[in-house]
């Protein structure tokens, strides 16, 4: 899996930018020690003759401006900042092997469709199929395999680049093993097959999200509950047992219907 460049591009320029701002005074060492021996991120600096140094990164200061750092052998640990930056930088020392994964769904240059499958089964006339004529040009289908005549190639084209970068927000941590189990047994309101020229593929299935106590938006302007949450689907890459989040936001835009491809759209 490829890893975030702009999460290695963060940690590098942190460890070549980090200064002493003071030690830690007599008073608080044990204090500091003791908390960056329970839960200090340890982060070992590698050159090409071996490892170069040992740092345990701590926690912030009380102003939040510094961070703990003790540097293995030395005497004391000490406050770190970085120039200019306000705030401290734990957070820049990422541990978990899954945050530093690029959350890629699909990344699809020009020309470089073979074919499309997008069903969505809560709306009319939004299961179709692109495919690429080899000449610049598309063709669609309906969900029985019909020919979509009139087609705009200029509005397939503006939708396919919808698919050069969309990424998922997270994985699904949140819920419980019933509504994980619920989920992967239903039929999905909606899912994506795309099909590159080299013969790789993507697939993703969506279902709602129920509501959650981290949910933000629960109900309309009226006060009335919404079914499920508004902003962000469950989802599974169809192959993965994984369930991850993604946003409408992102999503929205790839689920068309027939109509807003064509010439002539029929509004209703």
């Amino acid at each position: 899996m490829d890893a975030r460049p702009d999460a290695i591009n963060t940690l590098l320029t942190t460890l070549k930018s980090l200064e002493v701002r003071s030690p830690v005074g007599k008073n608080a060492y044990n204090n500091v020690m003791k908390a960056i021996a329970a839960k200090g991120i340890k982060v070992e600096i590698y050159t090409a003759e071996g490892i170069s140094k040992t740092i345990y990164v701590g926690g912030p200061t009380q102003d939040q401006l510094g961070t703990f750092m003790y540097l293995e052998n030395s005497d004391l640990p000490f406050i770190i900042h970085i120039p200019g930056f306000d705030g401290y930088l734990t957070t820049r020392f990422i541990v978990k092997e899954t945050d530093w994964i690029v959350k890629k769904v699909f990344r699809l240059a020009d020309g470089e469709l073979k074919s499309l499958k997008v069903t969505d089964r809560e709306r009319e006339a939004s299961i179709y199929a692109v495919e690429n004529n080899g000449n610049g040009t598309y063709r669609m289908s309906d969900e029985s395999g019909n020919p979509i005549n009139d087609v705009s190639q200029d509005k397939i084209i503006s939708y396919l680049q919808f698919f050069s970068s969309i990424n998922y927000e997270m994985e699904e941590r949140s819920l419980s093993q019933h509504q994980r189990d619920s989920i992967r047994a239903a039929v999905p309101f909606r899912s994506i097959t795309l099909i590159k020229n080299d013969g790789s593929s993507t697939s993703i299935d969506l279902w709602r999200r129920p509501q959650l106590a981290s949910t933000v938006n629960k109900t309309n302007e009226a006060g009335q509950p919404y079914l499920y949450d508004i902003d962000r689907m469950t989802a599974k890459f169809q192959g993965d047992t994984n369930l991850i989040v993604v946003q409408y936001f992102s999503f929205e835009k790839l689920f068309r219907r027939i109509p807003d491809f064509t010439n002539n759209p029929v509004v209703k």
